[in-house]
């Protein structure tokens, strides 16, 4: 059903479009105004330079939808002091770009299809953390099989805003 790419320096215009039309989007960048073109150019470039990353732009019929990460969580951070984090685990951000593709049961498949692709046979476990307030997100996740595990603070010194951890055994 759904296919994935390679995340590119060039879909920093495909970014930009979808945090234009798409309030969801715009939060995910942990922001409410619409961030400079070069500022999305250098986050992207960031994702693209962390050496255990998997960046894909989501394809859905040909469509581009929407993006999906995952990377390895290290246990000996601030925020993963907070919760119980288990060896071998994968964290997972993810959103649908396209706002002609949300609120149609599409989240769960590219959750799920993403992890049977990318995760499964290489980590014991896989993590989501959404913004607490984003309920359709929070139930996406428990519709993939992830239990709650608590809500924390963000690991950034600065920020005032807290995530809800879910997780789910991969094998």
């Amino acid at each position: 059903m759904f296919s994935f790419r390679d995340l590119k320096l060039e879909d920093c215009s495909l970014f930009h479009k979808w945090i234009k039309t798409n309030c969801f989007v715009k939060k995910w960048w942990y922001s409410n105004k619409q961030p400079r073109f070069l500022t999305l150019k250098n986050k992207i470039q960031e994702k693209l330079d962390r050496k255990n990353g998997i960046n894909k732009i989501v394809v859905l019929n040909g469509k581009e939808i929407g993006f999906i990460q995952s990377y390895d969580v290290d246990g000996n951070g601030r925020w993963t002091r907070q919760v119980k984090v288990y060896e071998n685990t994968a964290s997972i951000d993810f959103f649908i770009g396209d706002i002609d593709y949300i609120h149609k049961g599409y989240g769960k498949l590219m959750i799920n299809d993403f992890i049977d692709k990318f995760i499964k046979d290489k980590y014991d476990y896989v993590m989501i953390s959404p913004n607490p307030e984003n309920i359709v997100s929070r139930k996406t996740c428990e519709k993939c099989g992830f239990e709650f595990v608590k809500i924390v603070g963000l690991p950034y010194d600065n920020s005032k805003n807290k995530e809800v951890v879910y997780i789910k055994k991969c094998k």
